[in-house]
C-alpha cells in the first residue's frame, strides 16, 4: 500500500495508506493504538484482499504524536468516534469502516463503538479489558504486579512530553521478563523465583516510593492511585454493563484462556448476548489456549491442535462485514472454545453452553494441619487445617494466567501437595470417568487469620496417576475488598467468608485422575505481597512485613468449597 497522507485529527496524529491501485472509494480499516502508528499488531495484509482496504492508523491522544494528555482510555469513545466518522467522510472511502486489535486497540474499539458512529459496521476485539470496567491492573482487589511493575514505567518512559535524560531510569525500572524467566527441564519458560525476588522493580519497598516517575508525573499519580485507590470490584460483584449499552454493530471477542483479561472476554460476549441489542445474533466469541501473546501457553504449546486460531481472524472478521459478504470468520458458532487437556476445539450457542450444571466439591480438612481431601459430600463435623503465611517468602507464581510471565497450564512439583508448608492442598479419589469443566470455577473459603489484613489464592489443579499436578484454573482475593467496594475490615481472629472467582476454563480431566484444591496466601510477582499490616499496600517497608498465621475452616456451618461447572453426561 502507498502512502496516502499524514493527518492532524482533532490534534490526533493520523497516517492513511490507500491500495497502490484503483481509483477507490475504499472500506477503511482503523487502528487507534497507544504503542505508535507503525506497531498494528494485526497486519491488514492477513486479510482476504488487502489491497481493497483503506488502512487509518491513529495514536491515542497524549501519546505519539497526538496532542493532549493521555488519560488511560476515558477520552477513548469520544475520540474513537469522532475518527469513525472523520474516516467514513472522505473522499476515498465508502463510509464504511471496520476495527481490530489487541489489549489496548481492544479497548479502544469497544468504547468507540459504545457511541454507535455512522460508518462503523464490523470491530473485533481481543484480550483486552471489558467496556464497562477501567483500564484496570487489579484483580479481587489486589495489584497485578508483574504488570503494572512491567506495563506503566515503560509507557512513561515513552510518554511526548519525560525528558530523554529520564528514560534511561524508566525503562531500568520496567521489568525486563528475560531477567525473571529461564527455561525449564520440559523446554518451557518458566519463572527464575530467586531473580524474580531480586529484582528491585518487584521486590523493592515501599512499592508506592518510585523515584524514577518524578520526570513523568502523569504515570507517577497514576502508580500511588494503583494503591490508594484501587479497582475494588471482584468478578462476583462486578455490575456489568450499563442497560443502555448495546453495541448495533457485528463483534468478534477473541481471548485466550491464560491471558490477564480472561475473564473479561467471556463477561463481555454474556453481556453481549444477554443485550438483545440489534444483530445481537451475529456476534462470536473464540477463546484460545493462548495467554496475552497469540501462541499456546505453557503445556497447550506442545498440543498440535492448539494453534488452529490465530489473530488473522480479527481481520478476517472485519474485511468480510465491509466486503458484505461471508468467510470463515462469520461462518463461526457464537462460541467456539479450547478443551484443555483433551487437545480439542468445540462449539456451542453461549458460554456457558447449554445444559452445564454446578457440581460443587467440599473441602474437608484431613488429620495433617496443611492437607485434606476434596469430595461431592458436604463435611458433617467441623475441621480446620492451618499455614503461616511469611510476606518475604511468597508463594511463587507458577503458570496460569498472565502477561508477561510464564503462562497457561504447567507442572506445580515444589508448590503443590505438601511440598510447600503454606499451601494446603485437598485432593479427591481418582475420577471413574473423565470430568469436562465448562464454564465459571466459583470458592468460598471461610477464614480466621491474626493478620489485620490478608489474601487468598484459591487454584483448581489436575493431578495425574503418577502424581504430577497441573493447574487448571485459579483466582485472588484480597480480604478487605473480598466482598467489593464497601468490604468491612477483617476482625482478627474471627472466622470469615472469603469468595473468590476463579474464572472460566474449559478442560478435560481424565479418568483414574484426581481433582485437587491449593489453598494459600500469595502468588508472587503476580500479585503484589500482602504484609497483613491493615496499611495502605505498597507502603509497608520491609521492617513492617509480618508472618500471620491463617486458618481454613471446613464443617456444616463453614462449608469451605470449589464449585466447578460441568458439562452434561460428565
Amino acid at each position: 500500500m502507498s502512502l496516502a497522507a499524514g493527518a492532524r485529527v482533532d490534534g490526533l496524529n493520523t497516517v492513511v495508506r490507500l491500495p497502490p491501485s484503483g481509483a477507490g472509494p475504499w472500506p477503511a480499516s482503523l487502528f487507534r493504538t497507544p504503542y505508535g502508528v507503525d506497531f498494528e499488531m494485526v497486519d491488514v495484509n492477513l486479510g482476504r484482499n488487502p489491497a481493497t482496504v483503506a488502512v487509518v492508523t491513529q495514536d491515542v491522544r497524549g501519546r505519539g504524536g497526538s496532542s493532549g494528555v493521555f488519560d488511560f482510555g476515558l477520552s477513548d469513545g469520544a475520540d474513537g468516534a469522532a475518527a469513525v466518522a472523520w474516516a467514513a467522510a472522505q473522499p476515498w472511502c465508502d463510509g464504511t469502516v471496520g476495527m481490530h486489535g489487541i489489549s489496548y486497540a481492544g479497548m479502544t474499539q469497544l468504547r468507540a463503538a459504545r457511541s454507535r458512529p455512522a460508518g462503523l459496521r464490523a470491530i473485533a476485539p481481543a484480550r483486552c479489558p471489558a467496556w464497562w470496567r477501567p483500564l484496570t491492573m487489579h484483580e479481587g482487589g489486589a495489584l497485578c504486579l508483574s504488570l503494572a511493575a512491567h506495563w506503566m514505567p515503560r509507557q512513561a518512559a515513552e510518554a511526548p512530553d519525560t525528558h530523554d535524560a529520564a528514560r534511561g531510569a524508566l525503562y531500568a525500572l520496567a521489568l525486563e521478563f528475560e531477567q525473571v524467566v529461564r527455561v525449564g527441564a520440559d523446554g518451557l519458560p518458566c519463572l527464575d523465583v530467586a531473580a524474580a525476588r531480586a529484582h528491585h522493580a518487584l521486590s523493592r519497598l515501599p512499592l508506592i516510593d518510585r523515584a524514577e516517575y518524578a520526570a513523568a508525573p502523569l504515570f507517577g499519580r497514576a502508580w500511588q492511585e494503583l494503591f490508594t485507590a484501587p479497582f475494588t470490584h471482584t468478578w462476583l460483584s462486578d455490575p456489568g454493563p450499563p442497560a443502555q449499552d448495546a453495541f448495533d454493530v457485528p463483534v468478534l471477542i477473541v481471548g485466550g484462556w491464560y491471558d490477564l483479561w480472561a475473564q473479561d472476554q467471556v463477561s463481555m460476549f454474556a453481556a453481549l448476548q444477554r443485550g438483545g441489542a440489534a444483530g445481537g445474533a451475529q456476534h462470536r466469541l473464540v477463546m484460545a489456549p493462548t495467554s496475552h501473546a497469540p501462541a499456546p501457553a505453557g503445556l497447550t504449546a506442545l498440543a498440535p491442535n492448539a494453534g488452529r486460531y490465530d489473530d488473522a481472524l480479527l481481520v478476517e472478521w472485519t474485511q468480510s462485514w465491509l466486503a458484505g459478504d461471508g468467510g470463515i470468520a462469520r461462518d463461526l458458532a457464537p462460541v467456539t472454545y479450547y478443551v484443555v487437556g483433551a487437545d480439542r476445539w468445540d462449539e456451542a450457542a453461549s458460554w456457558p453452553p447449554p445444559g452445564v450444571r454446578s457440581l460443587p466439591l467440599y473441602l474437608q480438612a484431613g488429620p495433617d494441619r496443611s492437607s485434606g481431601s476434596l469430595g461431592v459430600a458436604g463435611p458433617d463435623d467441623d475441621g480446620a487445617v492451618w499455614w503461616v503465611h511469611d510476606p518475604s517468602d511468597p508463594v511463587p507464581t507458577r503458570g496460569g494466567p498472565a502477561l508477561g510471565l510464564p503462562a497457561g497450564p504447567m507442572d506445580q512439583d515444589g508448590i503443590s501437595g505438601g511440598a510447600r508448608p503454606d499451601v494446603c492442598s485437598f485432593t479427591g479419589p481418582p475420577l471413574g470417568e473423565p470430568l469436562e469443566l465448562a464454564g465459571p470455577v466459583v470458592a468460598t473459603i471461610w477464614l480466621a487469620t491474626d493478620a489485620a489484613d490478608t489474601d487468598v489464592c484459591v487454584r483448581l489443579l489436575d493431578v495425574d496417576a503418577a502424581g504430577r499436578a497441573v493447574n487448571i484454573t485459579d483466582g485472588y482475593v484480597r480480604g478487605r475488598h473480598r466482598f467489593g467496594p464497601g468490604t468491612p475490615r477483617l476482625r482478627r481472629g474471627a472466622v470469615e467468608r472469603f469468595p473468590v472467582h476463579c474464572w472460566n476454563i474449559a478442560y478435560r480431566v481424565e479418568a483414574g485422575h484426581r481433582l485437587r484444591v491449593d489453598v494459600c496466601s500469595s502468588s508472587f510477582p503476580r500479585y503484589d505481597v500482602n504484609a497483613g499490616t491493615g496499611a495502605t499496600p505498597g507502603t509497608d517497608r520491609r521492617e513492617d512485613l509480618r508472618a500471620a498465621r491463617q486458618t481454613l475452616c471446613t464443617g456444616p456451618a463453614t462449608p469451605s468449597l470449589v464449585v466447578v461447572t460441568v458439562r452434561p453426561g460428565a
